[in-house]
């Protein structure tokens, strides 16, 4: 049945090719047309959809709190004095101003407007930092008065401060900040002098970043890739048509399946910046398998259209099985609540179907329509005469034991190793050491302790629950139990504020630094506070609107995810003690989600690939240890890809984890080409020696070549200054060379000894 079907196509193409031409042009426009309408969203909010807890719960935290999404801008003096000087507190105090006049600004917080409280009698007047006349040792005396501010807005030296625009929250938006960091830039760019130092922060900045550093990345690996790749096809083929057909193929497929896309509503972001190269990679393997049986047969004798029909013939079954594989291993990451990584999972798949089909549909028409002479002409040049017998399959044959058992020793040695690795996650670990914000941020961590932490949420239980003497007592117990953790450096909040306020209304008495022992008290030091603080500097940042929330902002030293999940873990334990509700709010819970799921996803979809490839592999050979010895090739590489990652301290993350699946997909063409042609020839031949010999000059110099292209096309992603691409990239081309010397030498090894009753001949 299958070979009937196999038949009736490949004769419909050969003999109606305007027609197969005709559908291939209209599956492609019907498709393409949907890449006008993709959207793009690099923020957090990509990784899971409305309904996950999650995102949830940072919806809740943006309606109690106004969100924490925000830029700091860094502001650092070179000169001896610091910041006070009369030059430097006036342009703090301009820029200060200048933030607020930036789109969807709803908060500026600096050292300028910070609010100092100072008693005058009975009265509490509030006060910014730097006031009018702008007098420096006064400033700094004011500063050194207020503890709560050091490594919060300005640094242990005095060197350096930041100034925090709060930007509306979204509520479901897919946020675009390109005009308001367009702007920043070009109000900072006025204020640029040597002797001083701007830098950009906040996870407003870290999703510009993301935008940009995939831009520019697609413009550095995109044409290098297709450089490199072009110059591969040239040395090969040595033709036009060599070059340029399995690239038009390769872009009409990458636009099919950005229009998928575009039709379904998938969002464009850091993680899919990958799809193109990865589509590119596959494309080239069934084109080039099939033009190269096609170059080989045309030219030595054969007619144009009866080349075309026996390359076609030949290989449609192995393309068939290896777009199935691959397609598959792609389906299979797909399984995870992760957004990003499940929509490249599934364009990947539909991707790799589409490669398959333009292939058939518009390769076979290109050359058919075309007057065989111009055809012949693009194909320049014949091809190198084929030895009768490969040195290589002798070599095989004599040294099959020695390879297996080399192969066998460092198979255990790579699963050994590979049980080092670990997973880690952190969106600033995702840029290069040469990126501006990366630069940035090393800058900062100079100067401040901790710049990362987390927002925690302390519920009263009831409205009006935080002027409850009582709580607030238990919260002021609780945040100074935290504070004597060596790695948390500072806790804000509205106790602080509070204390200040009781402390001014008690005459400064250093005993009144303390929570009031009514609610009456509480209530009038919240309400003598906010009356005197100017328009849009109110409290909402850190109580929620009905009194029930206090927000307590931990900053801490620790950068490694784990260690920040850890301790965000330990502190709602530490709550628990003291009876408190608590709940980690703004965007940790989604990076922390992202972390904890890295895993399940990567063992899920590594499990599936390997169970659904080994049962299409058993299916089609229909012989279960020919199947497994098929399979030992494509398992290795994937030991020997983790056990690099483990011996360079690359983590498991959301570039990693993929790899392995879709290596697996990948690499498995390869084996099913080979086994496929041995098995064949082993049926034809009845010897296994004739039929290795023959597998090689058949298809050795195509699966050489197709493995060059997919090297060459993940390795480009080298280049990528978005580390989890850039380490993609490293891994999938170490994975699949090593893939194509198993395949080269410890798969016909294992065939030479699964039929070892045959003798050299």
């Amino acid at each position: 049945m299958f070979e009937k079907i196999q038949r009736n196509f490949i004769q419909f193409i050969i003999n109606k090719p305007k027609v197969t031409l005709l559908m291939g042009v209209i599956i492609f426009l019907s498709f393409g047309i949907g890449a006008t309408y993709i959207k793009s969203n690099f923020s957090a909010k990509i990784w899971f959809d409305d309904e996950y807890p999650a995102m949830q719960n940072l919806d809740n935290f943006e309606k109690r709190f106004g969100g924490d999404q925000f830029i700091a801008v860094g502001f650092y003096s070179k000169n001896e004095e610091g910041l006070f000087t009369q030059e430097n507190l006036k342009l703090i105090a301009e820029l200060t101003e200048e933030l607020w006049l930036l789109p969807d600004i709803i908060r500026v917080d600096t050292i300028s407007n910070f609010n100092h409280i100072q008693a005058d009698g009975n009265d509490i007047n509030i006060v910014p930092l730097v006031d009018e006349p702008i007098d420096p040792e006064q400033v700094k005396k004011n500063i050194t008065a207020n503890d709560d501010i050091k490594n919060f807005l300005i640094s242990e030296n005095l060197k350096f401060t930041f100034l925090n625009a709060q930007v509306k929250p979204l509520f479901g938006e897919s946020p675009n900040y390109t005009e308001v960091m367009v702007k920043l830039k070009e109000i900072l760019k006025k204020y640029e002098r040597e002797d001083r130092r701007f830098v950009l922060m906040g996870n407003v900045v870290v999703t510009y970043a993301f935008r940009e550093i995939t831009k520019t990345d697609n413009e550095k690996t995109i044409p290098f890739m297709f450089g490199f790749i072009l110059i591969i096809l040239v040395l090969y083929f040595r033709s036009v048509a060599g070059v340029i057909t399995p690239l038009i193929i390769s872009l009409i497929t990458i636009i099919s399946t950005f229009g998928v896309m575009g039709h379904f509503g998938f969002v464009f972001n850091s993680i899919l910046a990958a799809a193109p190269g990865i589509l590119l990679a596959i494309c080239l393997a069934d084109t080039v398998h099939i033009m190269s049986t096609f170059y080989y047969q045309y030219y030595n004798g054969k007619k144009l259209k009866d080349a075309l029909e026996y390359s076609l013939n030949k290989n449609f079954l192995a393309t068939i099985l290896t777009t199935l594989t691959t397609s598959v291993s792609f389906f299979t990451i797909s399984f995870t609540d992760l957004i990003p990584i499940h929509d490249l999972g599934i364009l990947s798949g539909i991707g790799t179907v589409f490669a398959w089909l333009f292939t058939f549909l518009f390769l076979p028409p290109l050359f058919l329509l075309f007057p065989e002479k111009m055809v012949k002409k693009m194909w320049n040049e014949k091809p190198s005469k084929t030895a009768e017998d490969s040195k290589f399959s002798s070599i095989i044959w004599r040294f099959k034991f020695p390879i297996v058992i080399a192969f066998t020793a460092l198979s255990v040695w790579s699963f050994i190793t590979a049980m080092d690795n670990q997973v880690n996650s952190d969106p600033l670990k995702y840029f290069a050491e040469e990126t501006q914000i990366k630069q940035d941020y090393n800058l900062t961590k100079e100067y401040f302790k901790g710049i990362r932490g987390i927002e925690l949420e302390v519920d009263s239980g009831e409205a009006d629950g935080i002027k409850d003497p009582k709580f607030l007592k238990i919260v002021d117990s609780f945040i100074k139990e935290l504070n004597t953790q060596e790695d948390i450096i500072q806790i804000n909040s509205i106790i602080d504020i509070v204390k200040k306020v009781n402390k001014q209304l008690n005459s400064g008495k250093e005993e009144k630094f303390s929570i009031p022992r009514s609610r009456e008290e509480i209530a009038e030091s919240l309400l003598l506070y906010t009356m005197g603080l100017p328009p849009n500097q109110g409290i909402e940042d850190l109580v929620s609107l009905d009194n029930r929330y206090i927000r307590l902002k931990i900053k801490w030293s620790l950068e490694n995810s784990r260690q920040s999940m850890d301790k965000d873990e330990l502190i709602h334990k530490i709550a628990k003690t003291y009876g408190l509700k608590t709940l980690t709010g703004g965007f940790f819970p989604i990076y922390a989600s992202v972390n904890n799921m890295v895993v399940d996803s990567f063992f899920k979809s590594m499990t599936m690939a390997i169970i659904l490839v080994s049962l299409i592999i058993l299916i089609v050979f229909r012989n279960p240890f020919l199947a497994f010895l098929a399979m030992l090739p494509n398992i290795i590489p994937l030991a020997f890809g983790a056990a690099y990652m483990a011996l360079n301290n690359i983590y498991i993350d959301i570039g990693t984890s993929i790899v392995s699946a879709i290596c697996l997909g990948i690499a498995v063409d390869d084996t099913i080409h080979f086994v496929t042609h041995f098995v064949l020839n082993q049926k034809k031949y009845g010897d296994s020696f004739k039929a290795l010999n023959e597998t090689f000059l058949s298809t050795g110099k195509a699966l050489i070549l197709t493995t060059g292209l997919l090297v060459v096309g993940f390795g480009s992603f080298v280049m990528a200054d978005f580390l989890p691409n850039h380490y993609f990239g490293i891994l999938c081309a170490i994975v699949l060379t090593f893939a194509l010397l198993t395949d080269l030498l410890f798969l016909p090894a294992l065939l030479t000894i699964w039929y070892r009753k045959d003798k050299l001949k």
